[in-house]
């Protein structure tokens, strides 16, 4: 289930060809880890530990927006 979903706190864009394209940051926090529902977009998706994340992003921009989500969320 949901417990808290924050507002958007960091974006980034891209060009896809002649398209600019804008990704939105935001957290959503759960009470228990469910199945993932996907889009078409995707077709696969797993849970991971904090540390297990920059290894598994190939993209700067996708690293630094979970960096900014570290900064914001991350309580130590």
């Amino acid at each position: 289930d949901i417990k808290q979903v924050s507002d958007m706190f960091y974006s980034f864009t891209w060009l896809k060809g002649e398209t600019t394209i804008t990704e939105y940051v935001f957290g959503v926090e759960l009470t228990t880890k469910k199945e993932a529902l996907l889009s078409e977009e995707h077709d696969e998706y797993r849970w991971c530990s904090y540390g297990e994340v920059l290894e598994l992003l190939s993209k700067d921009n996708n690293k630094k927006a979970y960096e900014e989500f570290k900064k914001k969320f991350l309580v130590v």
